[in-house]
């Protein structure tokens, strides 16, 4: 636990100065429910900015960054940053049982000292505890050296698609029926503009095929680089069926080349924070 104690026969020690965050359970929910797409612990980062972090899936197929600035959030008192390790299991089972109307949840940590204290605190690993109403519960970190955190790669890529996520999910369950990828490809013609096309990757006689051909009409936009007349990249489908169960945005926004990382970007907590998942190309024999 984090409340301070006291030995018989010493003398009280100051109290130590609490970092907090004051935040919706259905938004911790939300965060823990992305996180644990790709992994099973996460380094959550609280700070003057808000809270961020980054993870990598074990297969390094994945990438995820999130961050939710500080109007996510109805109080904060994080004067210097602080990194956890938290167990992403663990964390969404206790927040399952609190209801997505639930207003209020603090997130407490104690603030910077070395070593470790009586509030529980171990250099390295933290804690912290997450109070509603009358229930206080309290999480041990796990030890953040263990954790990979990957360095999330800038990439300037040349097709931008924005689409209702409801669409996004009717192509992955579609294309899930016949094959184990996807592919998108996007074109530019000086009579149409861009358009999209999305495929199954492959698929036996028996099944059939799947095709989605979309052309510019008001919930798709497509964008292409000046110079950029055609892009082809494939995918591993398993990926697409986690991230979109998690997705609760309404639209979300496709970036992709030849043979480069997909990102998919979508609003966190009502578009207030942010989030990206980077996912491997799968490289097509010609």
């Amino acid at each position: 636990m984090l409340a301070e104690t006291e030995t018989p026969g010493a003398v009280p020690s100051a109290p130590i100065p609490m970092s907090f965050l004051t935040a919706r359970a259905g938004l911790l929910r939300e965060l823990a429910a992305v996180a644990g797409t790709l992994v099973d612990e996460v380094k959550l980062t609280f700070g003057p900015d808000g809270l961020t972090f980054n993870a990598v899936d074990p297969q390094h197929v994945a990438m995820l960054s999130a961050s939710l600035p500080p109007a996510c959030f109805r109080q904060r008192h994080f004067p210097e940053p602080r990194s956890v390790g938290l167990d992403v299991k663990l964390l969404r089972k206790v927040l399952t049982r609190w209801g997505e109307s639930e207003p209020v949840m603090d997130i407490a940590a104690p603030s910077a000292h070395g070593g470790s204290d009586s509030s529980g605190w171990v250099e390295g690993k933290g804690a912290v505890t997450l109070r509603l109403g009358p229930m206080r519960r309290s999480l041990w970190g796990v030890d953040i050296g263990a954790l990979t955190e990957p360095r999330i790669p800038k990439l300037d890529l040349s097709t931008v698609v924005s689409m209702p996520t409801s669409l996004l999910r009717l192509m992955v369950d579609s294309i899930g029926d016949v094959s184990d990828h996807l592919v998108f490809e996007a074109e530019y013609g000086p009579a149409w503009g861009a358009a999209l096309r999305v495929v199954d990757g492959g698929h036996d006689d028996r099944n059939g095929g799947v095709e989605f051909s979309i052309g510019p009409f008001d919930e798709v936009h497509v964008t292409m680089q000046k110079g950029t007349a055609k892009v082809r990249a494939a995918f591993p489908l398993d990926y697409f069926q986690t991230f979109v169960k998690v997705i609760r945005a309404p639209y979300v926004r496709l970036e992709f080349a030849d043979e480069y990382p997909m990102r998919i970007t979508f609003a966190l907590s009502g578009g207030g924070g942010e989030a990206f998942f980077l996912i491997a190309p799968r490289i097509e024999n010609d």
